[in-house]
């Protein structure tokens, strides 16, 4: 199981993150798979992570399933988009359900 120094809910607010749960269509921007169909608990996952210099900002936050939250680790989306792509999985979607996701506003109202 993997362990993240940002586990748990005290650096979000439950509402910001149903917001951003929302937002992606209560989806794992990775995987495709949805919250109500998995079996595994749903996480946010920083694009570019804490350790590289990202932020909690809505725009750097995307729902992601454990699985792939654990796979991606503390990589880039680059690396991690890399590594996937030598597993032959095809990212260009993935990139532009990001990318759209990403340019929704939250449905509320946050600082950050």
């Amino acid at each position: 199981m993997c362990n993240s120094a940002n586990s748990g809910s005290k650096w979000i607010t439950k509402k910001r993150r149903w917001a951003i749960y929302q937002r992606d269509d209560y989806k794992c921007v990775y995987c495709g798979a949805s919250i109500d169909e998995s079996n595994q608990p749903f996480t946010l996952d920083h694009l570019t992570p804490q350790e590289l210099g990202g932020t909690n900002a809505s725009k750097n936050l995307v729902t992601c399933c454990k699985t792939c939250n654990c796979s991606k680790g503390s990589k880039s989306i680059r690396s991690f988009f890399i590594w996937l792509r030598e597993r032959n999985i095809d990212t260009q979607e993935i990139k532009k359900t990001i990318q759209r996701n990403i340019r929704r506003n939250l449905k509320g109202n946050f600082k950050i």
